[in-house]
């Protein structure tokens, strides 16, 4: 697993290859034995390979953000793609309580999804675009939830794009190592 903290990378490129309901389902499990505050576990997730599904969301951010995407205002292309055409996207929902904990319980959770893809030679890209356009559309929010069958109560977080890489594992960025200090 130490290999997959330096090794994974936001993969933007993906092959047509399925991923099997066999990998999804160890990658969710992964998911579900992050900590979690109180051992609340007040996730939900998604896997989805349902191309119509992915297909239908991307254009429906295509319609939202036609001029432009949330917080960077990078254009959004007639090519864009949100998940750029990976073959699985996971989906994490969270139920808000009084546990302060529980985005960050979800937070550890999808790390854990990323590492373990990247462990089994898949590539990743987590993504925060089409959270902000669930949570500013509402009526886009609860067609979502219906379609991925989402629990009442549970609210977007974030979401992952899983799938096999259709090149070589780009050169990590530099780190700013003068971002962490030991204090003896």
């Amino acid at each position: 697993m130490l290999n997959a903290i330096f090794d994974r990378r936001s993969i933007r490129a993906y092959s047509d290859e399925p991923i099997d309901n066999e990998t999804l389902t160890y990658l969710l499990r992964c998911a579900i034995n992050a900590p979690t505050a109180h051992y609340q576990q007040p996730w939900y997730f998604a896997a989805v390979t349902n191309k119509a599904i992915l297909d239908e969301l991307d254009a429906d951010f295509h319609r939202v953000y036609k001029n432009g995407r949330p917080m960077s205002n990078k254009p959004v292309t007639p090519d864009y793609k949100l998940f750029f055409n990976a073959p699985a996207v996971i989906f994490a929902y969270v139920s808000p309580s009084e546990n302060p904990f529980s985005r960050l319980d979800c937070a550890m959770a999808m790390e854990n999804v990323v590492l373990a893809a990247t462990e089994l030679g898949l590539g990743s890209l987590v993504n925060g675009y089409s959270i902000f356009m669930l949570k500013e559309h509402p009526d886009l929010n609860e067609k979502y939830k219906k379609l991925l069958q989402v629990p009442e109560g549970y609210e977007p977080v974030i979401t992952a794009a899983i799938g096999k890489r259709k090149s070589a594992l780009p050169d990590a960025r530099p780190r700013d190592e003068s971002k962490f200090k030991i204090i003896d």
